[in-house]
């Protein structure tokens, strides 16, 4: 992953996205810490990273299944796993003030969902994201600033 900023002489950035890198950084802590010379003062990193206990692999670990795939957030790359809390943790470790977080997926409404309003089921998926991010968030997004040393 390149770094802009003032390592290289060149304009910092108001803002950064990293999405699906950093569950495949041994110490992703290191990137954090990095990037957050590259943000100019106010500036914004966004952070999507997948849920490893979104409710398909969740089934999955509950019935001891492990297994790496082809594919996916099981994959061989993936060597660090999180959940809403552990992403929101690592932020902060590194220094950053989450300023808003949520989940993006779905609830399993399986064969019901082609029943419902695609309205309904617009507004189920998000509540659910909302009221339980852990359990039906696929992707968990986060915004954060990096913390000002005094």
């Amino acid at each position: 992953l390149p770094i802009y900023g003032k390592r290289s002489g060149q304009s910092q950035q108001l803002v950064h996205c990293t999405t699906s890198r950093l569950e495949h950084l041994i110490n992703p802590t290191d990137l954090l810490l990095e990037l957050r010379e590259v943000l100019v003062s106010g500036g914004f990193l966004l952070v999507a990273l997948p849920s490893v206990v979104a409710y398909p692999n969740r089934l999955r670990i509950m019935l001891r299944c492990f297994d790496y795939e082809a594919t996916g957030i099981m994959d061989e790359t993936h060597v660090r796993f999180c959940m809403f809390r552990t992403g929101t943790n690592l932020l902060r470790q590194s220094s950053y003030r989450v300023v808003s977080s949520r989940a993006d997926g779905a609830v399993p409404l399986w064969k019901v969902r082609r029943l419902l309003p695609a309205g309904w089921v617009k507004m189920l998926n998000r509540g659910s994201c909302r009221l339980l991010p852990g359990v039906f968030g696929f992707q968990l997004l986060y915004l954060a600033t990096p913390v000002i040393d005094e």
